[in-house]
């Protein structure tokens, strides 16, 4: 089975899938097609007759609770030396 590469887009389509209950706004878009039937080939979702076309699947909640898991990066300051590229901490 090939790697799930995602986009913005993959990423907001899949929360789409796993929280809201309606219709996508760009249903017949290419784009949006192929990323449903990428989440169909890598267990992400399926399809159904309910809420937006298609169901989450177990994976696909593990998937995107993964996402929501992961914590925003704290901000720091950084000075890189221009010399040979490495980053020195600014406390």
């Amino acid at each position: 089975m090939t790697q799930l590469k995602l986009t913005p887009l993959k990423i907001k389509l899949l929360l789409h899938i796993y929280s809201i209950a309606a219709p996508f706004t760009h249903p017949d878009k290419p784009i949006y097609e192929m990323a449903k039937e990428e989440f169909i080939h890598h267990s992400l979702a399926e399809r159904s007759d309910h809420g937006c076309g298609y169901r989450i699947l177990p994976r696909g909640v593990a998937f995107v609770n993964m996402i929501l898991a992961t914590p925003l990066p704290l901000e720091s300051e950084v000075f890189i030396d221009p010399r040979n590229g490495t980053i020195v901490d600014i406390p």
